[in-house]
């Protein structure tokens, strides 16, 4: 028989989670070997050791730091695994996913990606965090799915070849909020190169312009300041590098449909119910 073939069970979101998330880490139990597809996206990441899963009907290898997308309708289970794997699995609802891919205007591929160890280091202690703190506040979970996306970007999501580690290290040297705050120009002047040069790095590795780049940036600071911070949003708007307010306001609400203050109130609403 092939995998295919094999009859799948649908799982919805609803069954693990009231607010469009559910987190996981394995600690190395056995992975399920039940063929089943999934009515949301599933974010899985191997931090340590390594297992075979069966994707849509195809064998595939993850190891260690590997990092897979799955969207609704894909069917998938573990055939086998090594002592002691460990996998965090980040489930998002549909709209609330899509929601953040528009925003950063990503495609997702079925191609497998590679975080760095420092970076599966970082995901797992803020995982760990989360679930032993019992947080189930949205804004939590928004601001881990933004860390991955921004880390998807670096890697290239849409299918480009690895991030070569000059490349990668400026990347990371754009995330402080200086850099952020300097935008484009501020790109320019630490990458050393030309517009047009670095405009075809990135055109290459992130599929996007460098511009798009620096406001997905900018984009996701001013949401975690909005979100956990209580900064005035004038203050959020010149720290992430927009000159006018007005545009900041109209930009959050385009991407996040919610102004800053709905933003934040329904952070500290949904804090409450913890």
């Amino acid at each position: 028989m092939k995998y295919s073939d094999i009859p799948t069970e649908s799982m919805s979101i609803e069954e693990y989670s009231q607010n469009g998330y559910f987190l996981q880490l394995t600690g190395g139990r056995k992975l399920s070997a039940k063929y089943h597809t999934h009515q949301f996206y599933e974010i899985l990441l191997v931090l340590r050791g390594s297992c075979q899963q069966i994707l849509d009907g195809i064998e595939v290898a993850c190891e260690t730091g590997n990092i897979f997308v799955l969207s609704p309708g894909q069917a998938h289970s573990f055939i086998q695994q090594t002592d002691g794997t460990e996998i965090l699995a980040l489930s998002v609802e549909t709209e609330e996913m899509e929601r953040f891919l528009t925003a950063y205007d990503l495609r997702l591929s079925t191609k497998v990606r590679q975080f760095a160890a420092a970076d599966c280091v970082y995901l797992e202690h803020r995982c760990r965090e989360l679930l032993l703190l019992g947080i189930k506040d949205v804004s939590a979970f928004r601001v881990l799915l933004g860390h991955i996306i921004g880390l998807l970007l670096e890697t290239g999501l849409q299918g480009q070849q690895s991030v070569p580690e000059q490349f990668r290290v400026l990347l990371s040297r754009m995330q402080s909020s200086e850099n952020i705050a300097g935008g484009v120009q501020q790109f320019v002047k630490l990458s050393n190169f030309s517009y047009s040069h670095l405009s075809r790095l990135t055109e290459q590795y992130l599929g996007i312009t460098p511009g798009q780049y620096c406001l997905r940036l900018r984009l996701k600071l001013a949401h975690e300041l909005i979100v956990w911070s209580e900064m005035p949003y004038e203050e959020i708007c010149t720290t992430v590098g927009f000159s006018s307010f007005s545009h900041f306001c109209k930009v959050i609400h385009t991407e996040f449909d919610a102004t800053p203050a709905a933003l934040r109130h329904s952070a500290k609403e949904n804090t409450r119910t913890i």
